[in-house]
């Protein structure tokens, strides 16, 4: 229990798997335990063990120690292989990875308008204004895969 703000702690704080780091070195919302930000975060960390299971954005050899700290409480944790580039297409607007340990493949498909559309483009690769788009045909570049597909995430701008 520290019973002063991390800030102002004068012993580097003890992290589980990982260096110990002094409070005034906590981002700023950390330092102050009045802070709604601060006060957010604390919530959320208790809950964590509510959770039915967790994939973590990393892998074991990346981050080891953290891996091996989370995976020791509950709930599960699941970090994420390397993934395997299977297909990127060109200006990397369609790409494909594969996750071999479970089976799993995850793809982009770029489709602007979702419905048929021919985009001009310049010498340099920039669009033009002029777009011919087929409301009543549908992108055959999203069409002939998706039956394949066991999820499907569909988004507006960059959803990934």
């Amino acid at each position: 229990m520290v019973s002063c703000e991390y800030r102002d702690f004068p012993e580097p704080i003890q992290i589980p798997s990982s260096i110990p780091i002094f409070g005034r070195d906590l981002l700023d919302p950390g330092q102050d335990c009045k802070n709604d930000a601060y006060k957010w975060l604390l919530h959320h960390s208790r809950r964590y063990t509510l959770a039915k299971g967790m994939i973590v954005n990393s892998f074991k050899d990346l981050e080891p120690g953290p891996i091996k700290a989370l995976q020791e409480k509950e709930p599960p944790v699941y970090p994420a292989e390397e993934a395997v580039v299977v297909y990127h297409g060109e200006h990397y607007r369609n790409k494909r990875w594969t996750f071999p340990a479970h089976n799993f493949t995850f793809s982009i498909v770029w489709s602007p308008f979702l419905a048929k559309a021919t985009i001009f483009e310049d010498d340099n690769g920039m669009p033009s204004d002029i777009i011919q788009l087929h409301l009543d045909e549908l992108d055959t570049v999203w069409t002939q895969q998706y039956r394949h597909f066991d999820y499907i995430f569909i988004a507006g701008g960059n959803g990934f």
